[in-house]
């Protein structure tokens, strides 16, 4: 390395002999390792030239193993260790460039400000004689302070300086350094409005995109909102056409019955049966007072049992009268007998009593239970049925207990919170 000449040196290296010597001065100590029992420490100028060469070459490692040229010494070096050797050697310089541009910083002056003279123990600022520039001149960036002041290298008496008179044809120096200093501040603030006028144009163009969204958005919501007030109106006719649907269907059942706990056997005649339970219910009734009878759902129902012992339910004995009067007679006559047993018509079997109540569509018979269960929980006395509806009563009819006809779940809230307002009040 110490016999390459100048050229050779800045031509692997892209640096001078000088040059690399200040810089080991100024990052050895820091990047310089101690020797060990095991080998020998990599010296701090063999750690420079290794990071010159790979930042002045940008080469990678591997190609800069084969410099046998120039980096001969280089191989067992970058085989070992200069995947570490360059990343801190390249920090230390870059620390000690940085201290040192810091400090130029701090204590440089131009060549007119290093001439000046005081006087001893004077620590009264300088004042240098003002000089008219030319105002021609092309130039003025390579200026020296005293230059860019307006300023000759020799002082001004006191006579220069508290003179204020003025001539139009020779204009003072600080009249001129104003309006070249005016001309760049408005050059610079130029630059600086066309930038914010520039940043207010996109702001405007923003603003008027959320504008524009937030107007679709409010559109939407009201067309939402319209769309809500659809769908309640459609609710509320859907809700309606229901309720006439489940009215209609119930009086379509206006003449049938339905007879439930008589055991079912196979085989068996449904209107025989009727006929069998009219007779003991005392009634004249004939087959042609019968439109038809059959058990009620379908057979694979049968397979649940009862809750006090191991026998099947069983279904309920749908029964169809011609006549309104006729099935109004029958009813009459089993409320009026509250004792009739399934062994009393079959002969055999359970003691299961016959209950027989009116024949209701789905929607009224869950809306019966519900309104069963709300009677023993608000304390009403009666739960009955009349020709499809349904009424509850608290109380007797000689003590004025009216009669409440329940068509709904609704009227059921209605009453519970009606009773409920009372005793928030009382309390």
């Amino acid at each position: 390395m110490q016999d390459l000449n100048v050229i050779d040196f800045h031509k692997y290296l892209r640096f001078d002999n000088e040059t690399l010597q200040m810089l080991l001065k100024m990052v050895g100590p820091e990047i310089q390792r101690s020797d060990t029992p095991m080998r020998q420490n990599i010296s701090a100028k063999e750690r420079i030239l290794v990071t010159l060469r790979y930042l002045g070459t940008e080469e990678s490692y591997p190609e800069l193993m084969f410099q046998d040229n120039f980096l001969s010494f280089a191989y067992f070096y970058l085989t070992q260790s200069i995947s570490q050797i360059i990343p801190a050697t390249s920090f230390a310089i870059y620390k000690a460039l940085k201290r040192f541009s810091q400090a130029l910083k701090r204590n440089w002056k131009c060549h007119s400000c290093n001439r000046i003279t005081r006087r001893k123990e004077d620590n009264t600022p300088v004042r240098r004689q003002l000089s008219p520039l030319s105002t021609t001149a092309a130039d003025d960036t390579n200026l020296s302070c005293g230059e860019v002041l307006g300023t000759s290298e020799g002082q001004v008496n006191d006579s220069q300086l508290d003179s204020n008179s003025t001539t139009t044809s020779n204009p003072p120096a600080a009249a001129i350094i104003y309006d070249q200093f005016g001309a760049l501040l408005d050059c610079k603030l130029s630059k600086i409005s066309i930038d914010i006028k520039e940043d207010i144009t996109h702001l405007r163009e923003c603003l008027d995109a959320l504008n524009t969204k937030l107007a679709d958005y409010d559109r939407r919501i009201k067309s939402l909102e319209s769309v809500e007030k659809e769908n309640n109106i459609l609710k509320a006719t859907v809700a309606d056409l229901q309720s006439r649907l489940n009215s209609q269907e119930q009086i379509a059942l206006g003449n049938e019955l339905e007879i439930s706990g008589l055991e079912e056997t196979p085989n068996e005649n449904p209107t025989h049966l009727v006929l069998t339970v009219a007779a003991k219910l005392g009634i004249e009734l004939q087959d042609m007072d019968l439109n038809y009878a059959h058990r009620a759902g379908p057979k694979n129902q049968n397979k649940k049992t009862n809750v006090g012992g191991n026998r099947k339910l069983q279904r309920s004995l749908v029964v169809a009268f011609t006549r309104r009067a006729k099935r109004d007679e029958f009813l009459k006559h089993a409320k009026a007998r509250k004792n009739l047993k399934s062994k009393d018509i079959l002969n055999h079997g359970p003691e299961n009593m016959i209950y027989v109540n009116e024949r209701l569509t789905g929607e009224n018979r869950r809306l019966f239970r519900t309104t069963r269960a709300f009677a023993v929980e608000q304390g009403y006395r009666f739960c009955w049925l009349r020709n499809g509806c349904i009424f509850i009563r608290k109380g007797d009819v000689k003590d004025g207990s009216p009669a409440i006809r329940i068509k709904s779940e609704s009227d059921l809230s209605r009453l519970l919170s009606a009773q409920t307002k009372p005793d928030t009040a009382a309390t």
